[in-house]
């Protein structure tokens, strides 16, 4: 996993995004995705009996995509719910890392 580090203060959003979108960062990004989605397999969390689906909506006054995935059991009884939000891109910066 990369080692989370902090970055130098930006005087502005621009200035952010470009750091955020320099080809190292991306390169780390698409290494930590990878990982994640090598865990992402029927058998090691199996979906049987559960109903899965993504929902998509856009952020305001950013714009950002949102992705919303609700898993429950594949029934129409009323049960708990658990809500699980992390901090996500704009919460931790990664280290790149090699190639």
């Amino acid at each position: 996993m990369p080692t989370p580090v902090e970055k130098p203060n930006v005087s502005s959003r621009e200035e952010l995004l470009a750091q955020e979108n320099s080809p190292a960062v991306l390169a780390a990004l698409a290494r930590q995705t990878a990982l994640f989605d090598s865990m992402d397999s029927e058998e090691i969390a199996p979906s049987a009996g559960l109903s899965v689906r993504v929902e998509t909506l856009t952020s305001s006054p950013d714009g950002n995509t949102i992705k919303i995935r609700y898993v429950r059991p594949d029934n129409d009884e009323t049960l708990p719910c658990v809500y699980y939000i992390h901090g996500g891109r704009m919460r931790a910066t990664t280290r790149p890392g090699p190639a």
